[in-house]
């Protein structure tokens, strides 16, 4: 393979980044050179796909009438939301398969080559639900996910030669649709995600609040203008929330910006200048910066002062002003955001963990509570998640026609308050005769959604009589290549 892909599947806009052997970095988004925008409109009579990408979320007021237009599909994935349009029926992963198509065409047009395989970035703690309608999603693509990698050690490995010296690094990754904070340890290149957090905030909710103003500024300038926004034409509305987000884009770099609108002919141009800009957008700093203190304090557990590095990620985390915001009030190292590059860091991350081959490593220690009460271990704190099935017999020591394995799980014992006794987890029950010469045969293993599948069947049973049990909440951390 000449060329390793990554994508970060997000829930305002999708990037894609691949790198080859020599370690160039090729970014593919949009017609605009921006992430790809996850937007799809589909027809509400027929039931087809109108547009996707930069063209569905720059025209989606004005296509709302004969459009459905679905945003923010990742949010749903796993669940049972449908849309019925024309006579078909629409689910989440088809959604997702759309803008992976999408994504996948801008690679055919510049390279025109076929995308095979991709490694993925999710957010820490997407169920496996969701992992498996992303995995039917890139299948219906065509693309095969050659591994999912969390997003915050994704951009920890895009910029490790930056952040390993540091013990302790708080990744703050705020995109279009959402703040996602995470506090990380990296310990020997291992990356161990001690806490996450996230809210629905994101620069589309920044591009609206800056839209309200400027049309606030356009109807006192204009007489003739006197509707709220919300009651203004679709076209007028589209117009008016691309040239904000535009000004918003433009403010990262000049003093001010002029949001004009063509799509009323009595609307003027306005002059949006970095006070007022700062002044429009400080609650939302202010929200964002407390959800940071709280995700280490709270979650992680940890004293502001144990964090040596803030890494600063995604779209939004380049807005004017926020990393002064930033250096003000945290006193540790702030990695500020590339202009160019911070929309893709994740994807990119995720490109050389494709390129690079690391491996997840379990956390804890899962094992069975066997007859007289001790602990017997199936899967060690330290392996490595290779895709290896394994096979133990066991013997019943009574007569009884069940056996019933109890599951338990030793936590990490590197946090606090965590006992030293296991945890049951779950239990599985498997028919028997009860003879003394039979034995239960147990077979496991971790699969590539990396859940832990078990199936367990008495010797003296057909195979109809297999039970099966599925743990879904192991932990791992991340063995970065070397």
């Amino acid at each position: 393979m000449d060329e390793f892909y990554g994508i970060d599947f997000g829930t305002t806009n999708s990037a894609m980044v691949s790198v080859n052997k020599s370690g160039v970095i090729t970014q593919f988004g949009d017609t605009e050179g921006q992430p790809y925008p996850s937007v799809v409109a589909i027809n509400k009579t027929d039931g087809k796909v109108h547009m996707i990408g930069r063209e569905a979320k720059d025209n989606r007021e004005s296509l709302r009438d004969d459009f459905e237009i679905i945003t923010s599909v990742k949010s749903i994935l796993g669940t049972g939301k449908t849309w019925n349009l024309g006579d078909r029926t629409w689910h989440p992963y088809e959604i997702a398969a759309e803008i992976l198509k999408g994504l996948k065409s801008e690679i055919v047009k510049r390279r025109r080559v076929d995308l095979r395989d991709a490694t993925i970035a999710i957010p820490v703690g997407f169920s496996t639900i969701k992992r498996k309608d992303l995995r039917r999603a890139a299948k219906l693509a065509n693309i095969n996910i050659s591994a999912f990698v969390s997003e915050p050690t994704a951009a920890v490995y895009n910029h490790f030669e930056k952040v390993k010296k540091w013990g302790k690094v708080a990744v703050f990754d705020w995109g279009g649709g959402t703040i996602d904070i995470s506090i990380v340890e990296i310990d020997d290149g291992v990356i161990h995600e001690l806490a996450t957090s996230g809210m629905p905030l994101g620069g589309d909710d920044l591009d609206h609040k800056i839209a309200e103003w400027a049309h606030n500024q356009i109807m006192r300038k204009s007489p003739k203008i006197v509707n709220q926004l919300a009651s203004m034409s679709p076209e007028y509305k589209d117009d008016l929330i691309v040239k904000s987000e535009w000004a918003k884009i433009l403010m990262a770099s000049q003093r001010k910006s002029e949001i004009a609108t063509h799509k009323h002919p009595h609307a003027v141009p306005i002059t949006l200048d970095n006070k007022t800009f700062l002044e429009l957008v400080r609650p939302e700093y202010d929200h964002v910066l407390k959800e940071l203190r709280n995700t280490i304090t709270n979650n992680a557990k940890c004293a502001i002062e144990e964090i040596g590095c803030i890494l600063m990620v995604g779209g939004s985390s380049k807005i004017l002003g926020l990393y002064d915001r930033m250096v003000r009030d945290f006193d540790c190292e702030v990695l500020a955001p590339d202009r160019e590059k911070a929309d893709w860091d994740i994807a990119a991350g995720a490109a050389k963990l494709n390129k690079g081959s690391g491996s997840f490593i379990i956390s804890n220690t899962v094992g069975l509570i066997l007859s007289d009460g001790t602990f017997f271990k199936l899967l060690n704190k330290g392996d490595r998640v290779n895709g290896d099935k394994r096979s133990i017999e066991f013997g019943l020591i009574e007569d009884t026609d069940n056996a019933r394995f109890v599951f338990a799980e030793l936590k990490d014992s590197r946090f606090k308050d965590t006992s030293p006794d296991p945890s049951r987890v779950g239990y599985l029950t498997v028919k028997a005769f009860g003879f003394s010469n039979e034995s239960i045969k147990l077979n496991f293993g971790i699969d590539e959604d990396l859940v832990l599948n078990v199936t367990a069947k008495s010797s003296n049973k057909s195979r109809l009589s297999e039970e099966t049990w599925n743990y879904e909440n192991l932990t791992f951390v991340y063995k970065l290549p070397q």
